[in-house]
């Protein structure tokens, strides 16, 4: 058959060969100058409306597409096998495919899935790299829920400090106190997590505030709730909040956070492919882990 007449699955409909996508440059192998990607399509700790198992493939068509300007290493290793209804076994083998990257990659892109993989991405960090970390949380909630019974990834933060918490710096950017319980605003301060508001939020101050926290981290993680993010910018998530971060804010603060070599990984959460009306979530945060590989492979 004629391969003039045929064009790759997937495939480019324009035919310019020196425009160069993050995908045309992705590599299959790691080695330690790549930053690494992979998903976690688990969604089952959702309480509220789930889907996020889906955002694995949609996000990386996304990022994929976005133009690449600097030599970067970027390699994608696919997804965590997860076991659908098991958190036990999912838990784990989030944790070990995390500790794994930690010992292959300069950093890593975790794509979600739904909040609570950040509890295992983290706990790996904490065992690869040692206490004295510092983790930033983009989120319209604190997640330090104490349940009755039952699974959700709003209980993930707490769970994470009263299991791992000692020597780990937490600031959550991007709070709604109408998206809050009064208790975790007490539970928060007690728990030592600063957290900052998105009413009257001047990025730059809030980048001071980080820094200042995170003076003396050995290493940062930054974990990026797509409802952190407006519902106008963002309308395609699991628990979506009036009086959202804007796109411009986020990036400044990301920007400002960033120290080289500190920065080992991050994980983008909580997008629902089929709640996303127009795209517009998905390019959004797709953004956001483009920002995030680069500011990693800086």
């Amino acid at each position: 058959m004629s391969s003039t007449l045929f064009r790759a699955p997937s495939g480019r409909f324009i035919r310019d060969i020196e425009d160069l996508r993050l995908g045309d440059v992705v590599r299959k192998k790691c080695d330690p100058s790549c930053i690494c990607i992979t998903g976690a399509p688990w969604d089952r700790s959702t309480a509220g409306r789930p889907g996020a198992r889906y955002a694995t493939t949609k996000l990386r068509d996304y990022l994929y597409s976005f133009n690449v300007h600097n030599d970067i290493c970027v390699c994608d290793v696919g997804d965590i096998d997860i076991v659908p209804g098991d958190i036990a076994a999912t838990s784990s083998r989030i944790y070990n495919a995390v500790e794994e990257l930690l010992g292959v990659c300069r950093g890593f892109l975790l794509i979600g899935g739904d909040h609570s993989i950040t509890k295992y991405s983290v706990s790996a960090v904490l065992d690869r790299r040692g206490p004295g970390g510092g983790l930033v949380v983009f989120d319209a909630h604190l997640d330090l829920r104490r349940l009755s019974e039952g699974l959700s990834s709003g209980t993930y933060l707490r769970e994470l400090l009263e299991e791992r918490g000692s020597g780990l710096k937490v600031v959550v950017v991007g709070i709604r106190r109408h998206s809050v319980p009064r208790y975790m605003l007490d539970l928060a301060r007690r728990l030592g997590v600063t957290y900052i508001e998105t009413e009257n939020l001047d990025p730059r101050e809030a980048v001071k505030t980080i820094n200042d926290i995170l003076s003396g981290a050995k290493w940062i993680y930054i974990s990026f709730d797509s409802d952190s993010l407006d519902p106008h910018q963002c309308p395609g998530v699991n628990s979506p909040s009036p009086l959202g971060l804007a796109m411009r804010d986020v990036v400044v603060i990301l920007d400002g956070i960033s120290k080289a070599g500190k920065l080992v990984g991050c994980d983008i959460v909580e997008y629902v492919p089929f709640l996303d009306h127009g795209e517009v979530c998905g390019r959004n945060v797709a953004y956001i882990a483009y920002r995030m590989i680069y500011l990693m492979g800086s």
